[in-house]
């Protein structure tokens, strides 16, 4: 199983991973993918196995906004742009160009026809724009990696289990120790504040966890962070992963509670006898 199949039977299979522990922390808030997630990305892939670019990206013209977001649900949920119902204009479309009649917001999607057809044609890849793509490997041309990655086991799928649910991890490098790759576009500076704004501490304790059961001398080496948008130099940090152990057992206990109820929205909603109008069952335990 190469690189490309392990990390699609990952995300297919069962267990509680750190992403779904981050949607709870985050009131399951949608996260759409931005230039930053992008950049990572493809610096993931340009660091550890380059060979493998064209396999996992297409270049192209890459549209911003609220219709670019609603093309991509409408391809990853196989609808056809040309056919939409009134009833799935309304669905996708529920804060885009709201106060228009149904056939002017369906108009407006069918602009970005183009968009559409690039991401359908492309299954499984991802869609970058050139200009992406050279601003990191004009980066990584700056900097020397090969003590993480020279040797290293990319995308190790490890399972395991914790406070007796079924857990999964994906781990970028695992080496002499274990690291995470992070991009940023901001200053070297603000890392810390990222790691408690996007729970990067909780991302590696899971890791670490994940790595003790296969591998119990593998330490974690720290954050490889490279700053793809300013001339600052990539730098490994070193962080006391363990102080997020209390948040760890929280989230989880959180997750458990949620399934038990099965109710997938934020608990402070539930808890305060706000009106619930939606509700939609994920399908995390398996």
């Amino acid at each position: 199983m190469n690189i490309i199949q392990k990390t699609q039977e990952y995300r297919k299979s069962p267990g509680l991973n750190q992403s779904k522990l981050n949607q709870i922390r985050t009131g399951f808030k949608k996260v759409n993918v931005n230039d930053g997630m992008t950049l990572g990305n493809i610096l993931e892939v340009e660091m550890c196995y380059p060979e493998l670019f064209d396999e996992l990206f297409v270049i192209g013209k890459v549209p911003k906004g609220k219709g670019a977001d609603i093309i991509k649900e409408l391809v990853e949920d196989g609808i056809s742009l040309d056919h939409m119902t009134d009833e799935q204009v309304k669905e996708y479309c529920t804060d885009f160009h709201e106060n228009r009649s149904i056939d002017s917001r369906h108009g407006e999607l069918l602009k970005l026809r183009q968009y559409y057809e690039d991401l359908s044609g492309n299954s499984g890849k991802t869609l970058v724009d050139k200009k992406s793509v050279d601003i990191v490997r004009k980066k990584l041309a700056t900097i020397d990696h090969r003590f993480i990655t020279e040797g290293a086991i990319f995308q190790e799928w490890i399972e395991f289990e914790f406070m007796e649910e079924r857990c999964k991890a994906l781990l970028d490098v695992v080496n002499y120790k274990w690291f995470d790759i992070k991009s940023t576009t901001k200053s070297l500076l603000d890392w810390p504040k990222s790691i408690d704004d996007y729970g990067y501490d909780i991302q590696a304790y899971w890791y670490d966890m994940a790595v003790k059961t296969v591998y119990p001398e593998i330490e974690f080496g720290g954050y490889y962070v490279v700053p793809v948008m300013t001339n600052e130099p990539a730098k490994l940090f070193k962080w006391d992963i363990f102080e997020a152990h209390e948040k760890v057992v929280n989230l989880v206990n959180l997750f458990k509670w949620h399934c038990d109820r099965n109710v997938w929205y934020a608990r402070e909603l539930h808890d305060n006898d706000i009106i619930e109008l939606t509700k939609t069952n994920w399908g995390w335990r398996m």
